[in-house]
């Protein structure tokens, strides 16, 4: 199958409001961040679909739901408007308001305990909770790279192809940060300086 055939099982599980596992690839591993960003088409297109996920029109309706939106009548109205808006509900503010805020109700599931929302920090079943929660995450970011390596020209006079972005995106998973992972100095000098080595990860002082 060619790289530009390829089609993630995760976009229909988005569509039915499913959390799904990325697809399996070879040569696809959870990367710490600094060696994440050493990949520049990856990097590209992560950096890309966070913007992308971040301003699309989501954050108007938000703040137009806290703003405007004061009964309960005007609030059934204003869910019932984005029932069927997918990119409203995968995006990154929606998404965090799982993690605790804005306490908005995802895709019109309400909780009974306002104050703790659906976050689950502080009790048993944080673990099992959080996991699925950053997959959906994952899930979105990923779908959001395939959209947009899509809008990439299939050949380029110049530069890397459609097709490369694509075999870039299938090896996207989400980094991580190790505070615990030695890192050369600014300068890599490779410094016994204990604050040089154990430190934030390079692309966060850029």
């Amino acid at each position: 199958m060619a790289a530009t055939d390829y089609k993630p099982s995760t976009i229909e599980a988005q569509r039915q409001g499913i959390v799904k596992a990325l697809d399996p690839e070879d040569g696809a591993y959870r990367l710490e961040i600094d060696e994440f960003v050493q990949n520049g088409h990856l990097l590209n297109l992560f950096l890309l679909a966070l913007e992308s996920l971040q301003n699309n029109d989501v954050l108007s309706k938000v703040k137009n739901y806290w703003k405007n939106v004061s009964s309960n009548e005007e609030k059934k109205k204003f869910e019932e408007d984005l029932s069927n808006n997918e990119r409203y509900w995968w995006s990154y503010f929606v998404i965090s308001s799982i993690h605790g805020f804005p306490k908005l109700p995802w895709n019109h599931k309400h909780v009974t305990n306002a104050d703790a929302y659906y976050c689950q920090h502080g009790t048993r079943i944080f673990p099992s909770w959080h996991r699925p929660y950053v997959m959906m995450l994952e899930q979105s970011l990923f779908n959001e790279i395939y959209r947009i390596v899509r809008l990439f020209p299939e050949k380029p006079d110049d530069g890397p192809s459609q097709a490369d972005y694509i075999k870039a995106a299938r090896l996207f998973r989400l980094p991580y940060w190790d505070p615990w992972m030695p890192r050369n100095s600014a300068d890599n000098s490779n410094s016994k300086n204990w604050g040089a080595w154990f430190s934030i990860p390079a692309i966060l002082k850029a």
